[in-house]
Order: structure tokens, then C-alpha cells, then sequence
């Protein structure tokens, strides 16, 4: 008797309790089914080859990926900026969430340039000079003044580099020009004989230029009481100086 009445009320709590654990089972696989989904559908790799990355990045993620550039190299048929490979593929299956590298193109390599022979252009005016470099394929660079005894004023004394240096082509060549010969100091010739007055000049690096004569009886004769330039004045190394003498009447 016991027997049959406990027997439906057990299989009222084996039926509910099944129940209620299968809606359990139904609700978490409903919760779960979409990101059971998203993690494991895969998606076609895009074609991301001679696109830049701003673009690539949105086509990637796009399709649920992430884009990484793993760095940079020189490519002389993609220009820079613009994605000359990629891993994985075009056309492979990758799950959402995962990344695709790639790398960019710095442009192609710089162009190696033929080297140049600086000519020899000592003695030739500034302008001669700038002239022949740009036709041997160089630029004219800073010009740079000096005194010289052996080049007149304007004249280009030498090379920075020096002539017979190979350098690249479009390269820019340093002139140095000659302001002239170097300033030396005229000493005061008056008094003096012109012998000594040449002496004195030659020391100095100068020269004795035209010789007057005058007259001055109040003076002693055959003495310098009259120069041009003046003592102190400051010359061109190897410039004349006039002077005037003191001489007596009918000796010259």
C-alpha cells in the first residue's frame, strides 16, 4: 500500500526535475550559441597588396580582424606607404578576432649617383667657374674671399674639395676667391734718398713707382719730401709708390 502511493509522487519529481534541467541546458546553449559562433566562424582574408594601412585596417576589421604592420623595406615597384606583403594570404581563413601582419613599402632604394672628377678651376673668374661645374654636374657652393699674391682680385683660387677629388654627382663644390693681394702697411719715405727709399719699399714688398722733381731751395735737395700713397696707408702687397724729390735746379 505505501509502495503504490509514494510511486506517483516520485515520478512527479523525476519529471519536473528533468524539466527544469533541460530549460537550464536550452538557456545557457541559447546564451552561449553566439559567441560559441563568433569564436569559431572563420573569414576570408582580404587582398591588402598595394593598399596603404589606413585603408588595409578598415578592410581588415571590417571582417572581424585586426591588422598588425610588422615593419618596413624598400620595394622599387610599390610606392611608400602602400602594403607590398601580408600573412596570411589573400583568400585564407582566418577565426574573427585574429591578426593579419603586414609590411610597407619605404619606397624604392635611392638612386646611386655617378661620381663626378672637380676640375681644376684655379685662375678662372668666379662666373667661368660656376659655369663649368653645373656642366660637369655640380652645384656651385659657398664662396668663400682670401688674399693671394699669385691670383688677382675675382679670380678662384682653389677647390673645397681640391681639383681631382671624385665626389657624387650634384655634389656642391666650395670656391675660394681671391680679394686681392695681401694689405701691407706704406712706410714714410720723406727724408730719404731714393736709393733708400727703394730698399725700404722692397722690404715691405713694395714697389718704387714714378719719381718728380721739384725745386725748394729752402730744403735740402736730392731727398723724398712728397709720396703717394701716404705713410700708414695700407696698400695691396707689390703696389707702386710715387714719390716727389727735392733736386736742384737744371739737374733734372
Amino acid at each position: 500500500m505505501y509502495y503504490h502511493s509514494e510511486g506517483p509522487k516520485a515520478f512527479l519529481i523525476s519529471f519536473f526535475t528533468s524539466l527544469i534541467v533541460s530549460v537550464g541546458v536550452c538557456f545557457a546553449f541559447w546564451k552561449l550559441a553566439p559567441m560559441l559562433e563568433k569564436g569559431g566562424k572563420k573569414v576570408e582574408v582580404p587582398n591588402l597588396k598595394n593598399i596603404d594601412v589606413e585603408t588595409a585596417k578598415l578592410l581588415v576589421e571590417s571582417k572581424g580582424l585586426m591588422l598588425i604592420v610588422e615593419g618596413e623595406r624598400e620595394d622599387p615597384t610599390v610606392e611608400k606607404g602602400k602594403i607590398i606583403f601580408q600573412n596570411p594570404m589573400p583568400g585564407s581563413e582566418l577565426k574573427k578576432g585574429e591578426i593579419v601582419k603586414v609590411i610597407v613599402s619605404k619606397g624604392p632604394p635611392p638612386e646611386e649617383k655617378e661620381e663626378v672628377v672637380i676640375p681644376d678651376l684655379s685662375g678662372m673668374t668666379l662666373s667661368q667657374a660656376k659655369v663649368l661645374l653645373t656642366e660637369k654636374g655640380l652645384n656651385p657652393g659657398k664662396v668663400t674671399y682670401e688674399r693671394s699674391t699669385r691670383y688677382d682680385k675675382d679670380i678662384v683660387i682653389r677647390t673645397v674639395p681640391e681639383a681631382g677629388s671624385k665626389v657624387p654627382e650634384g655634389f656642391s663644390v666650395e670656391l675660394v676667391v681671391s680679394e686681392g693681394a695681401p694689405l701691407v702697411t706704406v712706410p714714410s719715405l720723406y727724408g730719404k734718398t731714393v736709393s733708400a727709399a727703394r730698399r725700404i719699399l722692397e722690404a715691405r714688398g713694395l714697389k718704387l713707382g714714378s719719381v718728380n722733381y721739384v725745386t725748394d731751395v729752402e730744403r735740402p735737395f736730392d731727398i723724398i719730401i712728397g709720396q703717394s700713397p701716404k705713410g700708414g696707408s695700407s696698400v695691396p702687397k707689390g703696389s707702386k709708390v710715387n714719390v716727389t724729390v727735392n733736386a736742384e735746379a737744371g739737374t733734372y
